[in-house]
């Protein structure tokens, strides 16, 4: 506001007085429209969360369910902010200033409530930040989350609070609560990993850093969001090969070009799959790959940043700092299973390229002809030929409403839940929707799922595929379960002209994954919001949303919702066998890929590039030798959000989850009732979903197989029976 404010004076001393006048009136206006929007949001929401929540009372849930109070402009997120931070570090220093009778509940449990109610504001501005159409409330949510992620990294630093927690942990007994006792182990580890050990000025040196580091990691992103609004422009003859209908994914400028936006991944995917001319597919290849140049030096300095942090804190790595916490424990642990992967794979992935080069030396009558990444999707394409499938005809099969429809009826039975779209009282996009998720035996409500499901690249909207977290599930002082509410950010097609938006089958299995998460996330009852949902370890995160992806394989489940928008048919049952087929001929060169980003991660992280060699230069080797070159026009570590948004030293954990999803899945597998089998369903949801991480994730998965986790599924997966 003073910003504003000093802006407004200068202006006005350059201005004459109808010039002043016409700018205090549209200032006025804007301030009354801001004030407005507001107020109408808030009140729309305090009566619905009035409404809900006396209905829940008056049924006798024991639960409390609320939406978010969402900001509807800049200066209401920095208010509420500054007031978040202002009450925990209020409660902070009640905290540290704790003296003699120590409790669990006035120590680990209180800190715990502290962070969950910081988080409760901190997610919703993220989430903003991804979402909003409002271009300054974007940049305030970048703002604010600098400003949130250096108190966090203070806090975390603040010794008066260490001593108390760690007073009470010396002196007390084991928690008569197994959750409580896991809280109070992960508490202590997560301050010992913040350097307590170390002299005071080392410990000042570590904060330093770790505050440097989230500064470039948030710019890191930036640039990353910024770059993927690029547009690349295609004449029509150079997108030869694509119909009516996949033009129809690109923006037409005129009748002979066309074009997209680099960032947004089924546009791209539409050129790189369709598109016959080699010169079209590697331009967009290219464009896509070589987004955010910018960050190169500031990665370099990341990566130093990060082995400094490692270093002081008497680890070899930063791999082996961030993986300890998770189920492979290691950076050498994480490491060898990749590595042994890809040796498995070796055989099946080179016989997989010579098929699709084959294909090519057909096509261009070039018998020298190579496969290269802008190949892979045009050529795999040929193998749909071969099999007699052709996947974009299979889109009439999933209209995005009757699949979404479908989807949850289909969990609505397995998992017992009630699931409708509801009215929201505040949308931050016309096209927004609410879900409301209940427990159907007792009619409890569990919690609320928003769906932003469409792009909208013009106002920067996040371009990928993901679920955000705005309320975790918490049992309350009051004795209350406070339930969650999260939001699926997409970026599915349209409908256009008339028609209806459809859906590839690729987008149907991102659908049913997304949905995983948000049901971890809905349905966990959780002591402790550090326990809740998804807050088990990176490595199996993507385990409950990725075995959901396996429900596509079973016909049964495909016939209760995949029908033809323009013949009402079921889904093919040999469309099914040959995606099957389709699958496994090309899974080797999918999984190569994949394990090529997880193996470039683990080394940047396990300081194996020498300090001579740039990061593109070393990560584009790493690629060329697992998977493919990618051409030295490109950078793609400079667009690898993944690695500087929470998966740094943790991208190999997408094979390594798959490989637990693959083996969850088989539970159903075997049962004569195949996938829709509601007893596994409700064990699934019980064992896995609810839980959280209020127990050790060993135990969890234990609990629902009746036996210790095996990798046959996943060899099975992956074309190699052992």
């Amino acid at each position: 506001m003073k910003k504003l404010l000093c802006f407004s004076m200068i202006f006005l001393m350059s201005c004459g007085v109808d010039d002043i006048n016409k700018f205090a009136y549209k200032l006025r206006n804007q301030v009354q429209d801001d004030a407005k929007e507001s107020l109408e949001s808030k009140s729309a929401t305090a009566k619905f969360n009035l409404k809900e929540q006396a209905a829940a009372d008056l049924a006798g849930h024991n639960v409390k369910i609320a939406l978010p109070y969402f900001e509807t402009n800049a200066t209401e997120m920095n208010a509420s902010v500054k007031a978040a931070l202002i009450k925990a570090n209020n409660r902070l220093d009640t905290l540290a200033s704790k003296k003699g009778d120590l409790t669990f509940d006035n120590t680990i449990s209180e800190l715990d409530d502290i962070y969950f109610e910081l988080n409760n504001v901190w997610n919703r501005i993220y989430l903003i930040g991804s979402t909003s159409n409002n271009k300054q409330m974007r940049e305030a949510s970048q703002k604010l989350n600098q400003e949130l992620s250096q108190w966090s990294v203070e806090t975390s630093s603040r010794k008066d609070i260490y001593k108390v927690i760690k007073s009470y942990s010396d002196k007390s007994q084991v928690e008569a609560k197994a959750d409580a006792q896991k809280l109070k182990v992960e508490t202590m580890k997560s301050f010992e990993k913040q350097g307590f050990n170390l002299s005071d000025e080392k410990q000042l040196e570590l904060k330093n850093l770790k505050i440097e580091l989230e500064k470039l990691t948030s710019e890191i992103q930036k640039n990353i969001s910024e770059s993927g609004k690029k547009e690349i422009f295609f004449k029509i003859e150079e997108l030869k090969g694509l119909s009516a209908g996949q033009l129809e994914n690109l923006t037409k400028v005129d009748e002979k070009t066309y074009k997209a936006n680099v960032g947004v991944t089924y546009q791209m995917y539409s050129v790189l799959k369709y598109a016959s001319l080699e010169k079209t597919r590697k331009k967009a290849f290219i464009a896509r790959n070589s987004r955010a140049k910018e960050n190169a030096s500031i990665i370099e300095s990341v990566l130093k940043l990060r082995s400094k942090i490692s270093s002081l804190l008497g680890y070899n790595s930063w791999a082996d700092y961030v993986i300890e916490d998770k189920m492979a424990k290691t950076g050498a642990a994480a490491l060898n299973f990749v590595d042994d992967l890809i040796t498995k794979l070796d055989k099946k992935y080179i016989a997989e390229l010579e098929v699709l080069r084959k294909y090519k030396v057909k096509q261009t009558n070039n018998t020298s002809a190579q496969i290269h990444a802008w190949d892979i999707r045009y050529f795999q394409k040929f193998e749909e030929q071969r099999l007699q499938i052709n996947m974009e005809e299979l889109k009439q099969y999933f209209p995005y409403e009757q699949t979404l429809t479908g989807m949850f009826d289909l969990f609505e039975e397995l998992f017992e839940l009630n699931i409708e779209i509801i009215d929201a009282p505040y949308k931050w996009d016309e096209l927004l929707q609410l879900v409301k998720i209940s427990d159907a035996s007792s009619g409890a409500p569990l919690g609320y799922l928003y769906l932003d499901m469409h792009p909208r690249p013009e106002q920067d909207k996040y371009g990928h595929f993901a679920m955000f977290t705005l309320a975790q599930s918490k049992i309350l002082k009051d004795g209350k379960s406070s339930r969650p509410v999260v939001s699926l950010v997409c970026n599915f097609p349209e409908g256009r002209n008339g028609k209806p938006a459809l859906l590839t089958f690729d987008h149907v299995e991102t659908l049913f994954h997304e949905f995983g998460h948000a049901l971890h996330s809905i349905v966990s009852h959780t002591t402790y919001g550090s326990h809740s949902g998804t807050s088990v370890p990176r490595d199996f995160v993507e385990a409950p949303s990725q075995m959901l992806e396996y429900f596509l394989k079973d016909k049964n489940v495909l016939d209760r919702f995949a029908k033809s928008y323009i013949t009402g048919e079921k889904f093919p049952a040999d469309a099914l066998k040959k995606i099957e087929a389709l699958n496994l001929a090309t899974v080797a060169t999918f999984y190569r890929r994949q394990l090529a980003f997880g193996k470039m991660d683990l080394m940047m992280h396990q300081n194996a590039k020498s300090q001579d060699e740039g990061i593109v230069d070393f990560t584009n080797g790493v690629l060329k030798e697992v998977y493919l070159d990618f051409g030295e026009e490109t950078g793609f570590i400079n667009n690898f959000g993944h690695l500087f948004g929470g998966y740094d030293a943790g991208y190999y954990g997408y094979a390594w989850a798959d490989s637990l999803a693959a083996d969850l899945a088989s539970k159903f597998e075997q049962s004569s009732l195949g996938f829709l089998d509601k007893e596994i369903g409700m064990k699934l949801r019980e064992e896995i979903y609810q839980v959280g991480s209020s127990q050790d994730i060993n135990k969890s998965i234990v609990n629902y197989l009746d036996r210790a986790p095996q990798s046959d599924a996943f060899m099975r997966k992956l074309g190699l029976d052992l």
